[in-house]
């Protein structure tokens, strides 16, 4: 890990739709019980419909001349009324199959959404930690405006570059030329490089990389500077790191 960036609102909005998921369902396994009671409810009463039916039809087919006018009137009315009730617990069953099926749909829409939610919320709180995609040594940068240097505990912009993994298998020198001495300078030129931190020892290297236009370093007045790379020649040995200040001659 570089950098870990502060991520306790994301954490607490991660946390936040965990716990909506939970309530959510919580409240999904009720409306489905409920449900699925009264589709049981429904189905029970079709059934008891079916049977009142056919009893009814059984009465209303007996013959006038069997009974009296009224207990056959009795009949024949008791066997439209079952009908009618049939129609109508079957109705019933249907609309409750209908509310339990739409129930189970809304619910995966809903169980997406949230999952969708918090994976969202959960890779945001990881971006706030980044990983350094190789092997070297963290370099903190210096704050665009303060030029100060970074350290934990800042308050920073999405733009900022708070800090760099330097990869020691390969360094280089940048330097900085002022615009006076760029017509006196070429890529390939010859340079001895000292560095402060081994003063006992000095190191040869090429200039190369110069860039073709100037542009101001505040920090050093109001001339204009080229930016330059110098290759070493001779320092595999000598225990560079990264961020080590050094004076640049060209030969």
């Amino acid at each position: 890990m570089v950098v870990e960036f502060d991520g306790t609102e994301a954490a607490a909005q991660l946390e936040g739709q965990r716990e909506a998921a939970r309530t959510e369902q919580a409240r999904t396994e009720r409306d489905l019980a409920r449900l699925e009671k009264e589709l049981k409810q429904a189905r029970y009463q079709l059934e008891q419909a079916q049977v009142r039916l056919e009893l009814s039809r059984l009465q209303a087919e007996v013959p006038e001349d069997l009974m009296g006018a009224i207990e056959y009137a009795e009949n024949q009315l008791a066997y439209e009324e079952a009908v009618n009730g049939l129609e109508d617990a079957r109705k019933q069953f249907d609309d409750r199959q209908k509310s339990l099926a739409e129930r189970k749909r809304q619910t995966a829409l809903d169980a997406d959404k949230l999952a969708a939610q918090e994976r969202w919320w959960a890779q945001m709180l990881e971006s706030f930690t980044i990983e350094a995609a190789q092997t070297g040594y963290v370099i903190y940068m210096n704050h665009p405006w303060t030029r100060a240097k970074f350290q934990e505990g800042d308050t920073v912009q999405t733009s900022f570059r708070v800090a760099q993994v330097a990869d020691t298998s390969d360094l280089a020198v940048r330097v900085w030329v002022n615009g006076v001495d760029r017509p006196r300078v070429a890529d390939g030129d010859a340079v001895t490089v000292r560095l402060d931190a081994i003063r006992d020892r000095s190191f040869s290297g090429r200039l190369t990389d110069i860039s073709e236009s100037g542009s101001k370093r505040q920090e050093w007045g109001d001339a204009d500077y080229f930016e330059a790379v110098v290759l070493l020649e001779d320092a595999a040995d000598a225990g560079l790191l990264p961020g080590m200040s050094a004076l640049v001659e060209v030969l």
